[in-house]
């Protein structure tokens, strides 16, 4: 992604890719605290869906470590 805007545009692409892939809705995601998870639009369009969001813990790259692995 070339603008951090694009997050919930690019998120609704997946979620629709993975509801048509599995035919199971997404009930949750993590992320850390950036701006671009944590904004107005992007909380209540999670809302809406009834998704939770879980934040990881700031600063804790070890919490991470399985992602790069």
């Amino acid at each position: 992604m070339k603008k951090k805007s694009q997050v919930l545009e690019k998120f609704k692409i997946l979620e629709a890719d993975m509801e048509s892939d599995t035919g199971r809705k997404i009930k949750r995601i993590r992320s850390d605290n950036g701006g671009e998870y944590t904004d107005r639009l992007f909380k209540e369009y999670l809302s809406k869906q009834g998704i939770r969001h879980e934040k990881t813990v700031p600063y804790m790259p070890s919490r991470m470590d399985w992602l790069s692995g």
